[in-house]
């Protein structure tokens, strides 16, 4: 049942690669399960809105101050010319909820988003 899950999570075989036991499988969960505050991140100055309506891209004005768990979820980052600020695709929240239920199902426990700041 567990390696369905995974599965769901669309993770890169690089990720599953090296993860060796379950709190780092557990810690890599949480991380994919913690919603992105686009919203915040957006007011803070470190993306910027680049595609339209419900469109998870946004270019990543502030590489640096992206915090871990969101620049994990990011599925594709194009960047077109040298100099060019980097327009990146996040994950669905499906994912995240697909990573939530992992996360319960290794811990036993009730899924915890990360805070904003980790």
């Amino acid at each position: 049942m567990l390696g369905r899950s995974i599965a769901t999570l669309r993770v890169s075989h690089r990720l599953i690669g090296a993860i060796v036991n379950r709190e780092e499988l557990a810690a890599l969960a949480q991380k994919l399960g913690t919603p992105v505050d686009f919203d915040g991140l957006v007011k803070s100055g470190v993306l910027r809105k680049a595609g339209k309506g419900k469109s998870l891209r946004y270019a990543i004005l502030d590489n640096d101050r992206l915090p871990e768990y969101a620049s994990r979820q990011i599925n594709e980052i194009v960047l077109n010319n040298v100099g060019e600020v980097p327009i990146a695709t996040f994950a669905s929240p499906t994912s995240n909820k697909s990573a939530q239920i992992v996360y319960e199902k290794v811990t036993g426990k009730k899924f915890m988003p990360l805070n904003p700041g980790s």
